[in-house]
């Protein structure tokens, strides 16, 4: 498959799941935490969402 060019203003949808309010509160905060981390330069979200 070929890889469609997406413009970084396009939005993405993340989806997360878990069982109970407290673990997806947990799991979004180790996702914005890796989002945010200095090492990473500008992450498609595309590949994250995926």
């Amino acid at each position: 498959p070929v890889k469609q060019a997406i413009s970084s203003q396009e939005p993405a949808v993340i989806l997360l799941s878990a069982k109970n309010g407290e673990r997806l509160t947990e799991y979004a905060e180790r996702l914005l935490a890796f989002l945010q981390k200095k090492h990473i330069d500008k992450p498609d979200l595309f590949d994250v969402a995926y």
